[in-house]
């Protein structure tokens, strides 16, 4: 599987049977179905299947955005308007 743009960074899960906050790496939650709570233990789920595809998603989304920055960054400036003050003339 190709490494996406967000896969290092860090999303939490909360177990379903004590609350607990249980952080992973979105690579991580890409490639496994179920976590065990480092509080309780217990096994649970972690992404229904419609969300499973969503970094592949957001990595898209955030290339054309990466696209669109390249874009007007490389397109010239416009000249700053000048605004009459009160003391001008």
């Amino acid at each position: 599987m190709r490494e996406g743009i967000f896969d290092k960074s860090i999303i939490a899960a909360d177990c379903r049977h004590c609350g607990a906050r249980n952080e992973r790496t979105v690579g991580w939650f890409k490639t496994h179905i179920e976590t065990e709570c480092d509080n309780c233990g217990a096994m649970f789920g972690l992404l229904k299947p419609e969300v499973e595809k969503s970094p592949t998603e957001l990595d898209r989304t955030m290339g054309g955005l990466r696209a669109m920055l390249r874009q007007r960054a490389a397109e010239e400036p416009p000249e700053p308007v000048k605004k009459k003050g009160f003391f001008s003339r």
